[in-house]
């Protein structure tokens, strides 16, 4: 309640609470919030469903490394989550980006890459933002879930782009290269872009 009247928030239904514990969930409700329960930390999927989570997104720390394709287990965990109630699946571990899918429905982002990265092994400092958009109409109380926005990042290690450490939007800066102080970063990000498309088929 504090934190809604301390930034003059009047409109509760554009509020969603993100927590990983059924008090999370339970202080969400008392203060008439929708809440989004993530599988990251100590609280489970059972917890925080009959905690009433009006969502359950899982957050698995999975994959082999650097491959830009899912492996088999990460499918088969995919599926299991799918199977637990979960309405969409995030991963990370593999430092690239990897392939996304839909499992019953379900949006499955198999890894996000890295989002600060001065690893030199190839396709480690290019990376995804995802947003996941959440709609609860209140007439009907129908809960769904948006399809996720992907967006490719680039870190620019310092004195590439700027004098340190620099994560960007690809879109934002893909027509810009006489805007950076070492151009062959430029190219590298762009070609590094043009690989992990082709491999994932992602857009």
């Amino acid at each position: 309640t504090y934190a809604i009247e301390r930034n003059h928030i009047s409109d509760k239904s554009k509020i969603l609470m993100i927590g990983d514990r059924k008090h999370d969930i339970l202080g969400a409700k008392k203060v008439g919030l929708k809440s989004c329960g993530v599988l990251f930390g100590y609280g489970s999927h059972q917890e925080l469903e009959e905690a009433g989570a009006d969502f359950i997104v899982a957050l698995p720390h999975w994959g082999t490394e650097y491959s830009l394709r899912h492996d088999q287990s990460q499918e088969s965990w995919a599926r299991w989550l799918v199977a637990q109630g979960c309405c969409a699946v995030v991963g990370s571990h593999p430092h690239v980006v990897q392939d996304t899918t839909h499992i019953a429905g379900v949006p499955v982002i198999y890894s996000l890459g890295n989002a600060i990265s001065n690893m030199s092994a190839e396709n480690t400092r290019l990376e995804l933002a995802v947003t996941l958009r959440f709609i609860y109409d209140r007439n009907s109380q129908v809960k769904t879930m948006l399809e996720p926005q992907p967006d490719f990042m680039w870190c620019s290690l310092p004195e590439r782009l700027t004098a340190s450490y620099a994560t960007i939007f690809v879109d934002e800066w893909k027509e810009r290269r006489g805007e950076w102080i070492e151009p062959a970063d430029f190219d590298n990000m762009m070609a590094t872009l043009k690989r992990v498309k082709s491999a994932t088929g992602i857009k």
